[in-house]
C-alpha cells in the first residue's frame, strides 16, 4: 500500500486545543499522505488510548498538567507498545530531546517551528522506522526461539571473552540460570588445563578472522569425561571488523567413547595376535626339549632293553618323569595365565600367618636347591595376619623365588624381607643374579616376554605376568629395581584389609 492509498491514524495527546488545531491544519496540508487525527487532552486519556493501540502513531506533548510526556513515553515502554511515538517540545527545551529518544521516542519536534512537510516526513519516517524495528525484533525473537530449542550449546562473546548471549542448552550444560551468564567471562567455564588450547583457537578467530572447529575435553574420569566439538565463527560489524564471535558446541561424549572403545578393541586384538604368536613360539620351543628327552629316552630303553642295568634304566625313567613334570608345569602356567586373562582367577581370602607361610615355602626351596643357594628371611617377631588367597600367594612367592634361584649363580644369597607399615604389608625378594637389561625392563611383566639375557635358561615368560595378576587380585602392586650383572629386587605391596570378600 502506497502513502497515497494509506490513511494513517494519528493520536495527539495535548492539553492545549490551539495545538490540536495547528496540528490538524498541518496534517491536512500533507502532500503525499493522508492522515486521520484524533485528540485527547489528558494524561489518563493518553494512557488509555496508547494501551488500546488503535492508532498508527502518537504525538505527545511534553507538558500534560501534573504529568509530562516523559511519563507517558515510559508508560508506553512498560506496556510493550509497538507503535511509534513523537515528543512535541516547546522552544528552548531541546535539552529534553535526547532524554525522549532514550525513553523510546522515534523523533522530537519543536512546536511552532515545524512545517506541514516536516511533520509529514517525521511521521512517515517514525512509522517506517518502527516497522523496521518491529520486524527486527520479530526476526530476533524467532532466531532466539530457534537457538533456545536447539540441542547444541550456543553462545556469543566479545574480544574480552565476556559472554553476550547464551541459549538454554548452554546454560543447562554448565549448570547456570540463562539470565546470569551474559556479562560473565567465558574463561570461568573452560577448564584451566584446557584453556591454553582454547586460547589458540580464539586467536585464529579474532586475529586471523577465520572460523575454527576443534574438540575439547572437560574434566572427569576416563569413563565419565565429557567431550565437546566447538565451532567458532567471527561476527563482523558494519565496518567488517570482528567485534564478537559465536560458538556452537556439540556434546560428542558418546562418539568419543565409541572411538576409544574401538581403539582399545583394536589394540586388544593386536595384543591378542601378539600373544598368540608368542604362545606358539614359546610352546614350540619349551615343549620341544622335554618331548625330545622323552622320545629319545624311550627309544633308547626300547632298543637297549636287555643291555642296560637296572640303575641305568631307573635313571632313564627318572629323566622321562622329570620331562613329563616340566611339561605339566608349563601347561599349568598356561592354564593359570588363561584364567587370569579371562578374569577367572578364584579369590578366596582367609587369614594367613605370612611368617609361617613364607618360612614353609623357603624351606621347600632350600631343600630343592641342595644347598646351592643361601636363603635369608628377615621379618618382625610379631605380625598381624594377612587376609589373602593362599593359592595365589603361593604362586606369587614361588614364581619370585624360582626366578631368583634360576638367574642367580650358585652360592649366592637370596634375601626375603617382610615388613608392615602404613596399612600395608611389604614383601621383597632380592637376588644377586644376572639382572634385567634396561631395554627389557618396561616389558618384564608382559606375557611371554623374556629378557635378552635369559635365552639360555628355560622358561615360558609367563611367571611374572601371572604374579602381577595374582597381586592385582589382592588390590596390591609389584615393582622392581634391577641392575644388569648385580641382581634384582622385586617389591610386593599388599593392602592390610582385615575382611576381604570374594571377588
Amino acid at each position: 500500500m502506497s502513502h497515497f492509498d494509506a490513511i494513517y491514524k494519528v493520536l495527539l495527546v495535548d492539553d492545549d486545543e490551539d495545538d490540536y488545531l495547528i496540528t490538524r491544519e498541518a496534517l491536512a496540508e500533507a502532500t503525499y499522505t493522508r492522515f486521520g487525527l484524533d485528540w485527547v487532552n489528558s494524561f489518563a486519556a493518553g494512557q488509555e488510548q496508547i494501551k488500546a493501540g488503535n492508532h498508527d502513531i502518537y504525538l505527545i506533548d511534553l507538558h500534560l498538567g501534573r504529568h509530562d510526556g516523559f511519563e507517558l513515553l515510559q508508560y508506553a515502554a512498560e506496556i510493550g507498545c509497538q507503535k511509534p511515538l513523537i515528543l512535541l517540545t516547546g522552544q528552548g527545551e531541546r535539552e529534553f530531546d535526547l532524554k525522549a529518544l532514550s525513553l523510546g521516542a522515534m523523533d522530537f519536534l519543536v512546536k511552532g517551528q515545524f512545517s506541514a512537510a516536516l511533520l509529514e516526513r517525521s511521521i512517515i519516517y517514525a512509522i517506517r522506522h518502527r516497522q523496521v524495528l518491529n520486524e527486527l525484533q520479530t526476526s530476533e525473537a524467532q532466531y532466539r526461539g530457534v537457538l533456545e530449542n536447539q540441542a547444541e550449546l550456543v553462545c556469543r562473546f566479545d574480544r574480552d571473552l565476556v559472554l553476550t548471549f547464551v541459549n538454554g542448552a548452554f546454560a543447562r550444560y554448565f549448570g547456570w540460570p540463562t539470565a546470569q551468564l551474559p556479562g560473565r567471562s567465558l574463561t570461568s567455564l573452560i577448564p584451566e588445563e584446557q584453556f591454553d588450547q582454547f586460547a589458540i583457537h580464539l586467536n585464529q578467530v579474532f586475529a586471523r578472522q577465520m572460523p575454527v572447529t576443534f574438540e575439547l575435553a572437560l574434566p572427569g574420569t576416563s569413563t565419565s569425561r565429557k567431550w565437546q566439538q566447538w565451532t567458532i565463527q567471527p561476527l563482523r560489524d558494519q565496518s567488517q571488523q570482528v567485534h564478537e564471535a559465536q560458538g556452537v558446541a556439540v556434546d560428542i561424549s558418546e562418539r568419543k567413547s565409541a572411538e576409544i572403545a574401538l581403539r582399545n578393541a583394536l589394540i586388544r586384538e593386536k595384543e591378542l595376535g601378539e600373544l598368540k604368536s608368542r604362545f606358539v613360539s614359546m610352546t614350540s620351543h619349551e615343549f620341544r626339549t622335554p618331548l625330545t628327552t622323552i622320545m629319545s629316552t624311550a627309544s633308547f630303553l626300547e632298543m637297549a632293553d636287555h643291555k642296560i642295568s637296572t640303575d641305568k634304566r631307573l635313571t632313564r625313567l627318572s629323566k622321562i618323569r622329570q620331562a613329563a613334570r616340566d611339561m605339566a608345569e608349563l601347561l599349568d602356567e598356561v592354564l593359570v595365565f588363561g584364567k587370569a586373562e579371562a578374569n577367572r582367577l578364584e579369590f578366596v581370602p582367609e587369614a594367613i600367618n605370612l611368617v609361617s607361610f613364607i618360612t614353609e615355602i623357603v624351606e621347600d626351596y632350600r631343600a630343592g636347591s641342595h644347598g646351592s643357594h643361601q636363603f635369608v628371611f628377615n621379618h618382625p617377631q610379631q605380625l598381624k595376619p594377612f587376609y589373602g588367597d593362599v593359592k595365589l600367594m603361593r604362586q606369587v612367592l614361588s614364581n619370585l623365588l624360582s626366578n631368583a634361584i634360576k638367574y642367580a649363580p650358585a652360592d649366592t644369597t637370596i634375601t626375603i624381607d617382610l615388613t608392615h607399615g602404613e596399612n600395608q604389608f611389604i614383601l621383597s625378594v632380592n637376588d644377586q643374579g644376572i639382572g634385567i637389561p634396561e631395554e627389557d625392563q618396561p616389558l618384564i611383566f608382559e606375557p611371554f616376554h623374556r629378557a635378552h639375557n635369559t635365552r639360555e635358561y628355560s622358561g615360558t615368560g609367563l611367571g611374572l605376568a601371572i604374579t602381577r595378576r595374582a597381586i592385582s587380585r589382592h588390590e596390591g602392586d609389584i615393582t622392581f629395581v634391577s641392575q644388569p650383572g648385580q641382581g634384582t629386587r622385586f617389591i610386593v605391596s599388599l593392602p592390610d584389609i582385615e575382611r576381604q570378600t570374594s571377588k
